[in-house]
């Protein structure tokens, strides 16, 4: 079996692939370490017929992943955010300009992304995760997606593994600078603030507003309210 990680870029992706290698281990399946080419390599099409999860990251979708689906042997997570505060992230990820945020891949990459992971795998085999959520209730959104791999775990397991890998405990591991060979890889311009929202100080009104009008089908697909909205 596969199980993809495939948040959207500076959506938590790393941090999702993080929760998610502690389940899959705890299932005694495989995760591979970060960068791993996994589709070129020659076992993973062994690995996937085991009945045990073998831990794939993907920001999109490739087109190898068809025959697994084909055979029901995969079932992917797929992390996305308000694109107002991922322009925010990216702002501060690479000390960008705003037009330099809104020319990255991730402006139209997310979108697009998102929507073909929606087109290309079937409801039962996808599960999508806001990151808002995530990070104001890491436990529970833990457990659902361990509910979504059928993996068991108990309330007090998904306390201790979203208490090890939050924004404190991935804040201190980049400060260490581990390699990206490591499961605690995070570099240190990963994680600025973290906090939901930052768009609404961070940007001007005519920044959300384009953003809003050049992605108005993924803003309002995923549910996230327009600034015009809230000023209601």
């Amino acid at each position: 079996m596969i199980a993809v990680c495939g948040g959207l870029m500076r959506t938590g992706s790393v941090a999702m692939w993080q929760v998610m290698r502690e389940l899959v281990l705890k299932d005694g399946g495989r995760a591979p370490k970060l960068g791993t080419n996994f589709f070129d390599e020659p076992r993973f099409g062994k690995w996937a017929k085991e009945k045990k999860y073998i831990l794939v990251k993907s920001h999109q979708y490739e087109n190898v992943i068809a025959d697994y689906v084909d055979d029901g042997l995969i079932k992917v997570v797929v992390t996305i955010r308000d694109m107002r505060d991922v322009i925010v992230s990216l702002i501060n990820f690479n000390n960008y300009g705003f037009k330099n945020a809104i020319a990255a891949r991730a402006f139209r990459g997310n979108p697009k992304n998102y929507f073909e992971w929606l087109e290309e795998i079937p409801p039962e085999h996808l599960y999508i995760v806001k990151y808002e959520d995530f990070i104001t209730d890491r436990p529970e959104i833990i457990s659902k997606v361990s509910n979504f791999l059928d993996i068991d775990i108990s309330d007090y397991e998904a306390v201790a593994i979203g208490k090890k890998w939050d924004i404190p405990a991935n804040r201190k591991r980049a400060k260490e600078r581990h390699n990206i060979d490591s499961p605690h890889y995070m570099s240190e311009r990963h994680i600025h603030s973290g906090e939901v929202g930052q768009w609404r100080t961070a940007l001007s009104k005519d920044e959300v507003e384009y953003i809003e009008e050049e992605l108005w089908d993924f803003q309002v697909v995923t549910g996230y309210t327009s600034f015009h909205d809230e000023e209601e």
